[in-house]
């Protein structure tokens, strides 16, 4: 799974659809428990990540497209 999917898992955005797996695994979590709020954590760690990475990675791109010319 690519790092923008795992994102996506963890900012719920695959919960729209009532009848998904990923809906269905929310509904038995309660707000309250302890790893509701890790998710939490998670998903506003890689909120504050994803613009980083997406940058280190076009550099990355434009360093190998240069050493190839």
């Amino acid at each position: 799974m690519d790092l923008r999917k795992l994102h996506r898992l963890f900012r719920l955005d695959y919960t729209d659809d009532p009848f998904s797996e990923e809906a269905a695994r929310l509904a038995t979590i309660h707000p309250d428990d302890p790893i509701a709020g890790a998710a939490r954590l998670i998903a506003d760690a890689f909120d504050k990540a994803m613009p980083s990475i997406e940058t280190l990675k076009t550099n990355m791109i434009k360093i190998q497209d240069a050493a190839l010319c």
